[in-house]
């Protein structure tokens, strides 16, 4: 490797994270690394990674996932979905143990595709737990 860059800075304010209340921010240092593979949009394929900051309001721990490649990057925060639990973010917990990842493999219809052909795309969905 030669060279290198900053991922992402010491504190990601409501700008970087994509949301509209001025006073959300997390901070470093970040934790729990965990590679989710790549993803593909536009023609352009970005790494995903997810990690564990802090809240600067609450001091509560956030998960949140960076894509990036060569040209762009994106960072938001992972919400769980409904009934789910509680979820990282409304736990009372200020420790958090850690994050895991798996992959499952899926198959889907490409809508481009002949009516005729049975093709189907084979794709990746990864989880967290």
């Amino acid at each position: 490797i030669i060279g290198g860059f900053e991922l992402l800075p010491n504190v990601l304010n409501s700008n970087v994270l994509g949301v509209e209340n001025e006073g959300h921010s997390i901070s470093g240092p970040y934790t729990h690394w965990t590679e989710l593979g790549t993803v593909k949009r536009d023609n352009s394929l970005f790494y995903r990674v997810s990690f564990v900051g802090r809240s600067t309001k609450t001091n509560q721990p956030r998960l949140l996932c960076i894509e990036f490649n060569t040209i762009d990057t994106k960072v938001a925060e992972i919400c769980w979905p409904a009934g789910r639990g509680l979820g990282l973010g409304l736990s009372m917990s200020t420790y958090y143990e850690g994050v895991t990842a798996f992959s499952r493999p899926i198959l889907s219809k490409n809508p481009e595709n002949d009516l005729k052909k049975t093709q189907l795309d084979i794709g990746e969905q990864v989880c967290l737990a």
